[in-house]
């Protein structure tokens, strides 16, 4: 049953010109969300970089939703996000065919960064990571937290997530590429 509301929309959208208009927008709406996304990781990876420069630390925007802190030199290991599903994952991504994997989750289990971060581990690729459920690009209302005039709070949330572990990590991922590297 339709409300009245729903009939209005209806019948002003049923015109020509307004169902061509209307078509038109609803085809640029991915477009708008993709970038939305974009947008927000490129404010999360300045501000990050501001951050942690002094300290050392590069940040590199490897994909459109898909970023990584780390040293420079560093192979193939960093402290990444990546919302290539629409949900992101944060943690400790380095690539098997560079670390040992058995030395790296030996460094990880000493010092408790799993236990303490809530993270786990699952392939060869991401030894630590969580998801970070409250940055679900697939729902309405993460859409609406990264509209431009609504944005901050949520890059603070991301950047407050990422600079807080590198800073608290920071000596654990040096020992992981000193120790650990193949």
């Amino acid at each position: 049953m339709s409300t009245t509301y729903e009939e209005t929309i209806y019948d002003y959208l049923t015109q020509p010109e307004n169902y061509r208009a209307a078509k038109q927008i609803a085809g640029q709406i991915g477009t708008l969300d993709e970038r939305l996304a974009h947008d927000f990781w490129q404010e999360v990876q300045r501000a990050v970089q501001q951050q942690l420069a002094a300290e050392g630390w590069e940040v590199l925007l490897s994909l459109p939703d898909w970023f990584s802190v780390r040293r420079p030199g560093w192979e193939r290991m960093g402290v990444n996000c990546d919302a290539l599903r629409g949900r992101p994952d944060f943690g400790l991504h380095c690539s098997a065919s560079v670390y040992d994997r058995a030395k790296v989750d030996a460094l990880l289990q000493a010092a408790g960064v799993r236990e303490q971060e809530g993270m786990k581990g699952n392939t060869a690729e991401w030894p630590c990571y969580r998801p970070l459920t409250s940055h679900d690009f697939r729902e309405q209302a993460t859409m609406e937290r990264i509209l431009p005039a609504n944005r901050q709070a949520a890059v603070s949330e991301m950047v407050d997530t990422v600079v807080g572990f590198v800073k608290k990590y920071g000596p654990v991922l040096d020992r992981i590429h000193q120790e650990a590297n193949l």
